[in-house]
């Protein structure tokens, strides 16, 4: 909808939303076997939301946005003490009803021709979910608290005809995160709200046409995420990498061919489940890969070769919750080929 704030320029959209969720498991210890537990539960999601832009000027810009929910939950338990692996007891049945928000403001100030400085605030939030609340330290209760972050960034955007940079600070707090602790449960671990999670960082990108039909794009991430408070407090959020960095080069060779080049490299970062930061970390890695893709009247084709280099690698590994030292890790392939042809009708 188009229409005028004060006097500026400005356009808005809006709407509604529902979700219903039913939701039915039969926990068992053998295929067969009668349930230990039979969950119950529905979930409605009524929400409302709107956002404006508004031109101030014609070098100032600004973004507002909201959105309002409303969840209705209830989730029971039906226990069977006599079922094969049976232990515990019945979770008392849940019913609750919750309203949560989330915002956002922005502002863009072209400064002068080609220079654009931005800023941006927000808070969003997540509810868990019913298999999150299954899965909890205690035995008699469902809850989870809903998780809410708030985050901030500002920054600088460069644009001519043939190069765009842009560089920008963010920080974002996070309260009540839901995350596996791997220290409930003695040791063996369940889902609960963590304390404070800060992340704070610095990203970068740049493009630019080195020729007509030739174009670079790098970006460049340096990011920290460190939990505040409790048990963690000062220890690194596992599977955050504090640097990542990619660069593709894109040739158009002619109308009828393309060859795309990629460089990515991952740091080192710690394991899921190692919030103690007491495992080796996953290594860091770089990985390159090219892509040749061509046409011909309708019929298309590609050829790409993914970790050119062979190097051995993975990217994501898991640290025991019961045995110290010792983790899962999961291997990726080595130098691929990969052929496709098809016809575009």
């Amino acid at each position: 909808i188009s229409h005028r704030v004060f006097g500026f320029e400005s356009d808005t959209f809006t709407g509604v939303d529902f979700y219903f969720s039913d939701y039915d498991s039969y926990r068992r210890q053998e295929p067969g076997d009668a349930p230990k537990h039979r969950y119950d539960g529905e979930q409605y999601s009524y929400a409302i939301y709107g956002q404006t832009n508004i031109n101030l000027s014609n070098n100032l810009r600004s973004v507002f946005g909201l959105r309002a929910q409303r969840v209705d939950l209830s989730i029971g338990d039906i226990f069977d003490s006599s079922a094969p692996g049976a232990s515990g007891n019945a979770k008392n049945t849940l019913r609750d009803i919750q309203y949560h928000y989330a915002a956002n403001f922005g502002l863009e100030w072209e400064i002068v021709n080609s220079y654009t400085f931005y800023v941006r605030a927000g808070r969003s939030f997540r509810f868990p979910t019913i298999d999150e609340r299954i899965d909890t330290q205690d035995g008699y209760s469902f809850h989870l608290s809903t998780q809410t972050m708030k985050e901030t960034e500002l920054g600088i955007k460069f644009r001519t005809r043939q190069t765009e940079i842009q560089t920008g600070l963010f920080l974002a707090k996070t309260k009540n995160e839901i995350r596996f602790n791997p220290k409930l449960s003695g040791g063996f671990g369940t889902n609960s709200n963590f304390e404070p999670i800060r992340r704070y960082g610095w990203e970068n990108s740049f493009q630019t046409k080195l020729r007509d039909d030739l174009s670079l794009v790098t970006k460049l991430t340096l990011m920290k995420a460190k939990f505040t408070q409790g048990d963690f407090d000062g220890k690194d959020v596992p599977l955050v990498s504090d640097v990542t960095a990619s660069a593709a080069l894109r040739w158009k060779i002619n109308k009828n061919f393309k060859l795309n080049t990629n460089l990515n490299y991952v740091g080192e970062r710690w394991l899921e489940n190692d919030e103690d930061n007491s495992f080796p970390k996953t290594p860091a890695y770089l990985l390159l890969g090219m892509r040749l893709t061509g046409q011909y009247g309708k019929f298309l084709w590609s050829l790409t070769t993914n970790n050119l280099l062979d190097q051995n690698y993975f990217n994501y590994g898991v640290a025991s919750t019961t045995t110290a030292g010792r983790y899962n890790a999961y291997p990726q392939p080595g130098r691929t080929f990969m052929a496709r042809a098809g016809v575009k009708f």
